[in-house]
């Protein structure tokens, strides 16, 4: 490795520690943001300006999968010394995206003039405010993008900062006093300050690159990829579906909650896999043999497998307390709140696992994985729904194809490394043994995953127990982080012959 590369080991240790903070520390803000703008607007506005902002959330998959493929030749093409090729790729991906939202504001601009005379004056400008925002949101995380492919995670994250510093002090300052048209100005500023910021340090300029035979090559090989985001997240949208639809809008309160806990810990695989994935494509363009990477894949997993289970134990056994204490009403959605953060593991293998099986170009031949579990996912809902378990059979099923996808993608990346099956089984349940440990502890010392009443664990001794217990598995965790340090240190250089 370039002794200049921005992904050394050592600096990608401070990256993730940077990276993950800074993304926690963000949404803290947001959710800041967001109880001051529901307390300020009122059910309807907010509701209103919520049902823009998922719209706008779809701009994200404007794309198409040149984005996806601009994460992997950047840092590939500059492994091999082609800084001309990485701004082109960059630039490339630019274009398209800015010809599909130019499209899809136009739209906006359109609906807004369709209202009748008797629709609202603030519900036209809302949707010609949200095609002003869709393409500063969406422009400020494909450079969000960018800027990670470029190895600058600090640069990145004091960008992520400052806009959501600014989006909370803005809203302080203008949803307060002016409503609804506040929050308008709001989401059109804080954007374009992150954008303008993160701007600063950017990989390529903002000229078009109409080279239509790049951006037909970058679609065909990247809607694979968007596909399984895409597929990845459909498993929600049915469990989102299926409970209005059998358990009502009361039920589905109880699992937004959950999610909202699974997103948390989620971010955490998520986060660390963006900080590792442009160093696997680096390395890899170099020879394009999966051995010569399976260290950065079999480190992801292992840092994923030891303390992820951590991060989830702790959620989960506080989960009754903050329900009991603060949130009384959603004392019945407590155990489908705990199979949602429980089955998040698996989600962590699945991430953990995209970046190297897009590296290796094996993205075509994984999308039936996903479209299995997907039906998976249907089936044992709908099944157990139907038989009367309600919404905790509903997150049973997405939970059994989480489980299904994440195991299913993790043997088959092992085998690619040209393991025989019983060094992929002995690794596979390795990596499961943490997280099997700490569903035992939620089973028998934490009141069990169905629980939702006082317990006898809620006691002094019983938390003791639970803290001591926890306190020895993170130490655990630590001595294993600090012994993967000493030996890269000690490791001799390794010479990477590029392809022929």
């Amino acid at each position: 490795m370039d002794s200049k590369s921005p992904f050394r080991f050592k600096a990608l240790l401070g990256y993730i520690s940077q990276y993950i903070s800074a993304t926690y520390l963000a949404q803290g803000l947001g959710a800041v943001r967001g109880f001051v703008n529901a307390k300020y607007l009122g059910p309807e506005n907010y509701g209103f300006w919520g049902w823009l902002m998922f719209l706008i959330s779809f701009g994200y998959f404007l794309h198409g999968g040149v984005q996806e493929i601009m994460i992997k030749e950047v840092p590939a093409y500059q492994s091999k010394g082609r800084h001309d090729l990485a701004s082109k790729s960059a630039q490339t991906a630019f274009t398209f995206l800015v010809l599909m939202l130019s499209i899809a504001t136009l739209c906006l601009w359109g609906i807004s003039f369709t209202f009748s005379e008797s629709t609202p004056e603030m519900m036209r400008w809302g949707w010609r405010v949200a095609g002003i925002v869709l393409p500063l949101e969406v422009l400020f995380a494909f450079e969000q993008v960018v800027v990670r492919s470029d190895g600058k995670f600090g640069h990145l994250s004091r960008g992520l900062l400052i806009g959501n510093s600014i989006s909370l002090a803005l809203t302080f300052l203008l949803v307060i006093r002016f409503g609804l048209v506040g929050v308008f100005f709001v989401a059109m500023i804080s954007p374009a300050v992150g954008l303008a910021y993160l701007r600063s340090k950017s990989l390529y300029a903002w000229r078009l690159n109409w080279d239509w035979v790049k951006i037909r090559s970058m679609l065909k090989a990247g809607w694979p990829i968007l596909a399984m985001t895409l597929i990845f997240l459909a498993i929600s949208w049915v469990d989102r579906v299926l409970v209005i639809h059998f358990v009502g809008m009361k039920g589905h309160g109880f699992y937004a909650v959950g999610a909202m806990l699974t997103f948390i810990c989620f971010l955490f695989p998520e986060k660390i896999a963006a900080v590792i994935e442009p160093k696997l494509h680096y390395d890899y363009a170099h020879s394009e043999q999966a051995s010569r990477v399976q260290n950065h894949l079999l480190l992801l997993l292992r840092g994923v497998s030891l303390v992820m289970p951590l991060v989830l134990a702790v959620v989960n056994l506080v989960i009754p307390i903050i329900v009991q204490h603060w949130l009384h009403e959603y004392e019945p959605g407590i155990p489908a709140m705990r199979i949602l953060v429980l089955s998040s593991f698996f989600p962590g293998i699945i991430v953990c696992t995209k970046s190297f099986l897009v590296a290796l170009g094996k993205q075509q031949k994984v999308l039936p994985v996903y479209a299995v579990a997907v039906v998976l996912n249907i089936a044992l809902s709908y099944s157990l729904v139907t038989q009367g378990y309600g919404l905790v059979g509903i997150v049973l099923g997405s939970a059994a194809a989480y489980v299904f996808c994440g195991l299913v993608l993790l043997m088959y990346s092992l085998r690619l490394l040209s393991w025989a099956w019983p060094r992929v089984l002995m690794q596979t349940v390795s990596l499961c043994v943490p997280f099997a440990a700490m569903f035992l502890l939620s089973v028998t010392v934490g009141g069990g995953v169905f629980q939702q009443e006082h317990t006898s664990w809620q006691s002094p001794l019983g938390y003791a127990s639970i803290a001591l217990a926890l306190t020895a598995y993170a130490g655990g965790v630590v001595w294993w982080g600090v012994r993967q340090i000493r030996l890269r240190r000690l490791a001799p250089p390794v010479e990477l012959v590029p392809a022929v």
